[in-house]
């Protein structure tokens, strides 16, 4: 799965997505992008996060918190 897609797909509502982490675990995650579910979001530090360009970063629900997610390395979305 390229980013596109992966952004395409998050940004349509709450989506079970399965993935390895860079340790190489496998987890499942309920993941969105839509701004409708996501609550307002107060960073903790002034700090700006350098976003890597091949990463996605989530809102994940079970967590409360944002994720990221690298697109090559889901298996799969629902």
């Amino acid at each position: 799965m390229n980013k596109q897609q992966l952004v395409e797909i998050l940004s349509t509502g709450f989506h079970l997505v399965e993935f390895s982490k860079k340790s190489g675990e496998r987890v499942a995650r309920v993941l969105t992008l839509d701004p409708t579910l996501i609550p307002a979001f107060v960073p903790k530090t002034d700090r700006i996060t350098k976003q890597a360009t091949h990463v996605v970063r989530a809102w994940d629900h079970d967590n409360q918190k944002f994720c990221a997610v690298i697109p090559e390395n889901v298996f799969s979305s629902n």
